[in-house]
């Protein structure tokens, strides 16, 4: 239900004031401290914890954005806290509250237990959830935010979540460690066209008995329950209501810290699955324009230069020499969320071809062969296995001015 301007300024106007921060919150560094008065970056990916969520932007985020949706959040969870009792459906209403389009109640169902490893850390368990409900893109995204916080240099991120999501549910015993109960929602925010906020979003909560809500192992957590659904943030209703929902939020700030996302490398980030290889390269073949673009020339001082994408995903950029044939190569996957990957580079004469051979670990394999006809004519044979895309093929490039 989406509310009116007028509704959602009453609402928040009768709101009380929140309570000063109780949760034992770690002394952050100057680079993990949120400042509302200092947006996030525009059009760049980032991570956040926001109190109990860890939340992803995209790439197509301006930095105001960004900061509604952690203002705004932080207001919604601060206000459901104190009624602990009615938590999900306080946050749910001060979100509507907040320009945000919640449809659905939020809702948590038992995950089956036999699906849960035993061996593997918990995180695995949350992010095998998150595969379920984002698209491989947005998944990219939300997996490396959530590797990316147990990195030393994100410990505040780390700590902050732990302090605001965990709770004790049993004492220990002689017989039984200390048990604890986590509830955390983390997803990925998104631009529209309209530019509203779309949010993917999933909701967690599990008793554990580890000494860390994420990185402990699967075989320490029960009840382990999960839901998700898609919200949106109206950006012209928020707009008049930014400035009480700061007011409202002054002091509680540290309950905000930047997660520190760490370059995506093939044995952290890509899951080896056959089945999300090929969710990624459906999302690939659906998305992105399945064409040839090329940028060539001018020739300066006899050295030709191109730069051209085939299939919408893999980069071709190098220099020619025109009087002797030279030829300088550099070839790179365009990659959703990763942006641009080397994958190889070579030099030599195309006077006799060039082949290069690629071989990069769980992203690409494959050779690339270039070649003359026509004395000017310069193709290229293509064999190449990749994590977007599978290609074998010949394809003209372009005549070499002479």
């Amino acid at each position: 239900m989406a509310l009116t301007l007028a509704q959602c300024q009453n609402f928040i106007r009768s709101q009380p004031d929140l309570r000063v921060p109780t949760a034992k919150l770690p002394k952050q560094t100057q680079n993990s401290q949120y400042q509302t008065s200092t947006l996030p970056h525009d059009n760049t990916p980032e991570g956040y914890v926001v109190e109990t969520s860890f939340i992803s932007f995209a790439d197509n985020l301006l930095g105001q954005q960004k900061a509604d949706v952690m203002n705004s959040f932080l207001y919604a969870q601060r206000q459901a806290d104190a009624t602990p009792d009615k938590w999900d459906d306080v946050f749910r209403t001060t979100l509507q509250s907040c320009a945000w389009t919640v449809n659905n109640p939020i809702d948590r169902q038992p995950v089956p237990y036999q699906t849960l490893g035993r061996t593997s850390p918990i995180y695995r368990t949350v992010q095998k959830q998150l595969l379920s409900i984002l698209t491989p893109v947005q998944y990219e995204l939300s997996f490396s935010t959530i590797d990316s916080i147990k990195l030393a240099v994100n410990a505040s991120a780390d700590a902050v979540l732990n302090a605001a999501t965990v709770q004790i549910v049993a004492q220990a015993t002689n017989d039984s460690p200390e048990t604890f109960t986590a509830r955390f929602m983390g997803g990925v925010c998104y631009s529209t066209p309209t530019n509203n906020v779309i949010f993917d979003i999933c909701f967690f909560s599990y008793d554990f008995t580890a000494v860390n809500m994420l990185f402990g192992f699967e075989d320490c957590i029960s009840n382990f329950q999960s839901g998700s659904q898609t919200i949106e943030l109206n950006e012209s209703t928020y707009d008049g209501i930014r400035t009480e929902i700061l007011d409202k939020i002054e002091g509680q700030e540290s309950y905000v810290a930047s997660i520190s996302i760490a370059n995506p490398t093939p044995d952290s980030i890509i899951p080896p699955s056959e089945e999300y290889l090929k969710l990624l390269r459906n999302w690939v073949q659906v998305h992105v324009k399945d064409g040839n673009v090329s940028q060539l020339g001018p020739a300066l001082n006899g050295t030709f230069p191109f730069d051209i994408v085939l299939f919408g995903v893999l980069e071709l950029k190098g220099t020619i020499d025109i009087t002797t044939l030279a030829f300088h190569l550099e070839v790179y996957l365009i990659i959703p969320i990763w942006g641009r990957v080397s994958i190889g580079e070579i030099d030599g004469s195309l006077k006799d071809g060039i082949t290069l051979e690629i071989g990069v670990k769980g992203i690409a394999t494959g050779s690339l062969h270039f070649y003359l006809k026509n004395k000017w004519d310069l193709y290229v044979d293509i064999e190449l296995d990749t994590i977007v895309g599978k290609w074998i093929d010949t394809v003209f490039l372009f005549t070499i001015p002479h």
